[in-house]
């Protein structure tokens, strides 16, 4: 049987930790983050894209993958039963590291409440200031962003391209 990746369900906080220890045992494990940027002066963080779920790559009938259950943060593996983990569907990795800006740090990632900038169309300028029009991220996918924003005196949300925004620092 091949190598397939699988879902771990972790403790509380314990992403980073759980793929930390499964990675010492020698699996290869991935937890998918973004970048949380802060409204406030606090610093911004690395966090998990998924809230107490990390993925594990390994071959069912030839690892040692019981003793993933056991591991410093690990709660569980998504399973059928004790001895039947259920493997994701081919190329569901690849789609959730898509979903992540590891691999292209220049593209942001992009979250409810976030502050973007408006860069190409007719709302990009404000015609009364001439600046740059900004507006609040409510909702995202990988080609379109929804901005809350003020436009005529009233808050008004609207589509955009993402490649037409750009995060505000």
């Amino acid at each position: 049987m091949a190598i397939e990746w699988y879902c771990v369900y972790t403790l509380p906080r314990s992403e980073f930790l759980a793929v930390a220890h499964m990675m010492q045992q020698g699996f290869e494990a991935f937890c998918p983050t973004y970048l949380r940027r802060y409204t406030s002066k606090k610093a911004p963080a690395i966090k998990p894209l998924f809230s107490r779920y990390a993925f594990v790559a390994f071959d069912l009938l030839s690892d040692p993958w019981k003793k993933i259950v056991s591991t410093r943060g690990v709660r569980q593996l998504f399973s059928h039963s004790e001895n039947c983990p259920v493997a994701l569907p081919p190329g569901a990795i690849d789609e959730i590291k898509s979903m992540s800006n590891m691999d292209d740090p220049e593209r942001p990632i992009l979250f409810e409440g976030c502050r973007v900038r408006i860069l190409k169309g007719a709302f990009a300028v404000d015609h009364q200031t001439g600046m740059l029009r900004e507006g609040f991220v409510t909702w995202t996918d990988q080609q379109r962003v929804a901005l809350l924003m003020s436009w005529m005196q009233r808050e008004v949300v609207l589509m955009f391209d993402r490649a037409n925004v750009e995060l505000v620092q």
